[in-house]
């Protein structure tokens, strides 16, 4: 993450992993195919972490088989941005 963040003049704190769950934990791309099969990530309930923190989760493949591993492709990162929602008092008619 230091080398992202240093690339990208960005701030991001890996999230914690019992924030989220990967549904598979192995893709395959199948021969003569460029994709692999799709899984989803899905991310918990941000509450309890600090607001003032941006956080992301680096998803890497970490092997290949008969293909040499591209470091360029290598980690995908999905940015996990909170939205806050507030109320705000009307100070219309007064």
């Amino acid at each position: 993450m230091e080398e992202y963040n240093k690339s990208n003049g960005t701030q991001y704190t890996p999230l914690p992993a019992e924030y989220y769950t990967l549904q598979y934990s192995k893709y395959t791309i199948e021969k003569g195919k460029y994709i692999s099969n799709t899984g989803i990530l899905k991310i918990k309930s941000l509450t309890g972490l600090p607001i003032d923190k941006k956080y992301i989760i680096p998803v890497s493949i970490t092997s290949t088989t008969n293909i040499p591993l591209l470091q360029a492709s290598k980690t995908l990162y999905v940015i996990a941005n909170r939205t806050i929602t507030t109320r705000a008092t009307s100070l219309t008619g007064n």
